[in-house]
């Protein structure tokens, strides 16, 4: 078996092998495609991380331990990334060290492992740090999900029905989404965008814009086409169609 992770705080965020394979087939799909990062970071597989990836429950009674990967600084074109949980990931194709540290991220590769039910390895979830000037936060840069994996893309992909409305929660942002066959309306969003110190982080890019742009303030509906995207905290999000 592979050393114990390191422990973190937060309950495990899980989806269901059967579960995920079922959103990956539906025709219209929301998948998150990285995260918007600036400032400082901790990719874990619970709810407590900034970066949350889902493990992949194979079997109904499988369990899991709540862990960080490893901690992200960014401030513009500068930044680091400090392992914490080094026999869960891999940089650059190779097992690195407890506490190593690596601050050339253009150069970077990270693959979080993910296990089967004996504690085997299954398979990877790459990301790679880069460059996208339509982020909203002009500082920020993309952890950008690698997306070549079809069981990693299955734990990032939500599915949506035709013609009846499914209510995701999205982060802090609770909304519902729409498909008619053409467009996905979004609504319902407004009691979780508001709160009593202001807005959430709710940006959205449609159509031939070149940036984000905040979502209605006033809570109206507003719709999203294939390859749109919408950012929520600091997930990114793409309507896509298959």
């Amino acid at each position: 078996p592979a050393p114990a992770p390191a422990a973190a705080a937060g309950e495990v965020v899980v989806v269901d092998d059967d579960d995920a394979q079922f959103e990956l087939g539906r025709e219209l799909q929301v998948v998150m495609v990285g995260w918007m990062v600036n400032g400082e970071v901790t990719c874990g597989n619970h709810s407590g991380a900034e970066l949350v990836l889902p493990e992949n429950r194979i079997e109904p009674d499988q369990t899991f331990v709540a862990c960080d990967y490893f901690t992200l600084k960014l401030r513009g074109r500068r930044g680091a990334l400090a392992v914490v949980s080094p026999s869960e990931l891999y940089v650059n194709d190779a097992t690195p060290a407890a506490g190593e540290s690596f601050d050339n991220l253009d150069d970077l590769v990270v693959d979080v492992i993910r296990r089967d039910d004996l504690g085997d390895e299954d398979f990877l979830i790459r990301m790679r740090v880069v460059a996208d000037k339509s982020l909203p936060d002009p500082r920020a840069r993309l952890v950008a999900l690698d997306g070549d994996e079809p069981l990693a893309d299955a734990l990032l992909t939500r599915g949506l029905p035709r013609g009846e409305g499914r209510t995701l929660t999205i982060g802090p942002i609770t909304l519902t989404l729409t498909w008619d066959g053409e467009m996905v309306t979004v609504t319902d969003y407004l009691d979780t965008y508001r709160g009593s110190d202001g807005f959430e982080s709710f940006f959205v890019r449609s159509g031939d814009a070149r940036r984000f742009r905040t979502a209605p303030e006033d809570g109206a509906a507003f719709s999203l086409e294939p390859s749109d995207r919408f950012v929520v905290g600091h997930a990114v999000y793409e309507v896509r169609r298959d």
